[in-house]
């Protein structure tokens, strides 16, 4: 920020009429420095400050600027760090001092402020370069020996001075412009206000450039003066035009001045006045002395601060004296908040009287001690401005403590899209950066975050941050700070506050399980400029452990029905933690599995779901696949139609079409349904192509059991359809059931028979040609031929879903029929046994005396003859 501090200043001291009177100095450290004061004849100081220490320095007599001429009478101050420097004039006692501006701060443009002389009016102008043109436009002379040339240009080198006086003329009013920065001080040799005040006094100020002039201006308290005694207040414009609205209590006042003139107020101290004007001006402060030891005994001359440049704290110092019976004044202007104000890190007294100036404004005088002070808000968006009073016997002193020397723009347009922190008076009411990013009307204008002095700090963390510690369960231990966050402030608040910020947590939701705990944690963090940011986190604070995990390989399961996890494999884990007496708990691990069919083949998927119950509840999941491969479930066959005589049986069926694709063949198994003698079955294999098959070389009035199986690549269904027929009596003739049409196709059969001593023998053979089945019967091999005829499966029959046991029970151990009778009975898995057809001529009793139990159909009479 551009203001009075800095590490190199241009001093010069304007002519006295106590010309055998030394000059001074005051400097004050704001950081430890080094500094160095040299002159053009070889007076130099070298000396060291602490942060808030002060050293006041006699300059020689010969400091003093002479006549008007051009000279390098400059005193130089370079510091290695930022100062703050006072300018004084020893007239016997202390006699009005100055504010120095460090080089930062100079400009190009200055109106002169002087006033009505005794002995002469005078500036002086010093170059900080060399080569720089100047240009100077006097006001007009009431010296007739003056009045001729009023403008003159100069070319002065680096720390070269231009010194000018008038005995006669006040100089107030003059320009001065020039094309490269300079340093321009002005007051009067001795001057008195009024007429009949005791004493006329040296007056002298170091001149704001016209860039750093602003638009509004407050009135200033005065310590000593008697409320009816006036003081006098100069507006002076550097434009043309330039309106001035000056409001006193209710009262609002209208002027206009150009370029170079002024207007005078004279009001008493105790009367409150705003001051705004059109275009940038200068206000300059015009003290009557008084008599009396308790006020002003000498005239002195002070610039007002516009509030523009005020600021939210301000390190100062009375001026260094060699009377010890002056009093120091600090005459304090601040916005509203003025109870967060403090003063050498301390809360002002309470006992001081506040001076209502406006809705915005107060101000107040504070008795002090010699040397420096501390004055700063609480808030930097709260500004202040100080002066410096020494008053005594003999003494008056006054000039302004600090001041920014912010560029003012000259027509103030309000900017609603403006940069934190750009020194500019982005709303133009006459403060600089007077808001702060918090969504609160700082100032009281009735706007939000218009005129922003900092950004609001940034905060930035893991939403969720997982961390390790064996003492998971403390409620007192936090060593996790310095891992969450990371922030960052804007450097205008670091450097305004004595802390860069605060920073504070609230924890909640705290969970607490077997394996760490977790919450939920705010984090607030405050920046030296009082604005807040807050951000939550989830934490979570395991125990340090260690896993592994071994998982299950894809599984081919072939032909195998097998597909549980002890064969096709599970997750295995090892869970470990670096802490003593840890105990880890088991994991739980499940699995769901999802079947697709692909042509023959099934996949099965199966996900494993692993619940690390020591990680928290969080869940892993991995899909294992088992492929088997040629496998289906059980493909049945459904028998159509079927033809019995005697000695055979023919079967007819048919496969549904999505599983005939599947099917590698057939199976035919019969055998005498009395008996249980491995050795009398019978198996006849068939190509999957057939769908018709005639068992031959039957027993007459036999009953049989005929199984049908498919078979795939992965062996026989162990699943069949059975039937239960009996062969009839007499071979002239057959029966038959029949829902199709069958369409005889030639196969292959492979027909087998089991031995009583286990042995198998399969012959091959064609539909046309004869086939041989050996059949044993009670440990006797016999061969009878076979023929087989074979139907196309029908491709349109629904697939069977279950198991049907057909079982016709025929008791007697003699039966005679006349006629030709077949029963089939069926058996759906534990129903009762019922004949369900008969398909005959009418038949008469059995000869046979045996007894005969039957089993009657639903709705047949009871000793109905079958």
């Amino acid at each position: 920020i551009q203001n009075n501090v800095g590490r190199d200043f241009a001093v010069t001291y304007l002519e006295s009429d106590h010309k055998s009177d030394s000059v001074g100095m005051t400097i004050t450290a704001v950081k430890n420095s080094e500094i160095i004061i040299v002159t053009n004849d070889n007076e130099a100081y070298k000396f060291q400050l602490e942060a808030g220490a002060s050293k006041t320095l006699a300059l020689s007599r010969n400091r003093r600027l002479k006549g008007s001429i051009t000279s390098s009478n400059v005193v130089h101050v370079t510091s290695t760090e930022d100062i703050i420097l006072y300018g004084m004039n020893c007239v016997l006692s202390p006699s009005d001092g100055f504010l120095a501006l460090p080089i930062t701060s100079l400009g190009k443009e200055y109106v002169v402020a002087s006033y009505k002389p005794i002995s002469a009016s005078q500036f002086a102008i010093t170059a900080i370069e060399d080569n720089t043109h100047i240009n100077i436009s006097l006001v007009k002379s009431h010296d007739s020996n003056l009045r001729s040339n009023r403008q003159s240009q100069l070319l002065l080198d680096r720390f070269q001075t231009y010194h000018y006086m008038d005995q006669r003329t006040d100089l107030t009013g003059s320009v001065i412009n020039s094309d490269k920065p300079i340093a321009v001080i002005s007051g009067n040799k001795c001057s008195r206000i009024t007429a009949n005040e005791p004493h006329c006094n040296f007056m002298v100020e170091q001149l704001l450039p016209v860039k750093t002039w602003g638009n509004h201006f407050i009135n200033v308290p005065i310590p000593g003066n008697k409320y009816d005694h006036e003081n006098i207040y100069r507006i002076i414009s550097a434009f043309d035009g330039t309106k001035v609205n000056i409001t006193i209590a209710d009262t609002v006042k209208y002027v206009t001045i150009n370029k170079g003139l002024y207007h005078e107020l004279h009001l008493p101290s105790n009367v409150n006045f705003y001051i705004v004007t059109s275009n940038p001006c200068l206000v300059m402060l015009y003290i009557k002395g008084i008599s009396g030891k308790n006020g002003f005994s000498r005239p002195v001359m002070m610039t007002v601060t516009p509030t523009e440049q005020f600021s939210s704290g301000q390190l100062l110092n009375t001026i260094g004296v060699f009377d010890k019976s002056v009093t120091n004044y600090i005459a304090l202007i601040t916005t509203n908040n003025k109870t967060t104000l403090k003063m050498d890190m301390l809360p002002l007294p309470q006992e001081l009287s506040w001076n209502k100036i406006n809705n915005r404004y107060y101000s107040t005088l504070i008795k002090v001690s010699q040397g420096a002070h501390l004055l700063h808000q609480g808030f930097p968006t709260d500004r202040l401005t100080t002066y410096i009073f020494g008053i005594g016997q003999g003494t008056s002193v006054a000039y302004p403590a600090a001041t920014n020397t912010l560029v003012i723009s000259r027509n103030c347009v309000p900017n609603k899209h403006t940069i934190a922190g750009n020194d500019i008076d982005d709303d133009c009411d006459g403060i600089i950066d007077e808001e702060l990013q918090n969504n609160i009307d700082d100032d009281g204008d009735g706007l939000i975050d218009e005129d922003l002095y900092a950004t609001s700090p940034e905060l930035q963390m893991e939403s969720i941050l997982q961390l390790e510690s064996c003492d998971i369960h403390s409620t007192t231990k936090d060593n996790y700070n310095t891992k969450t966050f990371n922030y960052s402030v804007n450097s205008k608040c670091v450097l305004y506050g004595s802390v860069a910020f605060s920073l504070r947590k609230v924890d909640t939701d705290k969970l607490a399980s077997p394996c760490g705990n977790s919450m939920n944690r705010e984090w607030i963090l405050t920046d030296a400029c009082g604005m807040t940011v807050r951000k939550s986190q989830q934490i979570k604070i395991m125990l340090p452990l260690s896993s592994s995990i071994v998982l299950p390989q894809n599984y081919d399961a072939k032909c195998s029905t097998d597909i549980s996890p002890q064969t096709t494999g599970k997750p295995s884990i090892n869970i470990t933690a670096s802490c003593q007496n840890v105990k880890i708990p088991d994991p739980v691990i499940d699995y769901v599995d999802s079947i697709t069919k692909s042509s023959c083949n099934e996949v099965i998927y199966r996900k494993w779901n692993i619940n690390y119950q020591p990680f928290c509840g969080e869940n892993t999941s991995y899909t294992q696949e088992i492929r088997l491969v040629g496998y289906r479930a059980p493909i049945l066959p459904e028998i159509r139609h079927f033809n019995i005589t005697s000695n055979s049986i023919r079967l007819y069926w048919s496969v549904n079409s999505d599983d005939k694709k599947c099917v590698t063949g057939f199976l035919c198994r019969y055998r005498p349904a009395d008996s249980d003698d491995p050795s009398t079955t019978t198996d006849i294999e068939v190509d999957k192509s057939a769908n018709q098959l005639q068992i031959p070389e039957l027993l007459p009035n036999t009953t049989y059991t005929v199984s049908m199986y498919t078979t795939t690549k992965c062996g026989r269904s162990h699943t069949a359809v059975e039937e239960v027929m009996t062969t009839l009596v007499e071979a002239t003739s057959s029966y038959t059931e029949d829902n199709t049409e069958s369409t005889d196709k030639s196969v292959n059969i492979k027909s087998t028979t089991e031995s009583a001593e286990g042995t198998k023998s399969t012959t091959t053979t064609g539909l046309s040609t004869a086939s041989t089945t050996k059949i044993t019967d009670s440990n006797k091999s016999t061969t009878k031929p076979v023929s087989a005829t074979v139907d196309a499966q029908r491709n349109d029959e629904p697939v069977s879903t279950g198991i049907v046991v057909v079982i016709a029970l025929v008791i007697g151990v003699t039966m005679t029929i006349t006629g030709f009778v077949a029963y089939r009975c069926h058996k759906y898995r534990s129903q009762s046994l019922t004949i369900t057809e008969k398909k005959s001529s009418q038949s008469p009793r059995p000869s046979s005396d045996a007894p005969v139990t039957m089993v009657y159909a639903s709705g047949v009479k009871k000793g109905a003859t079958p």
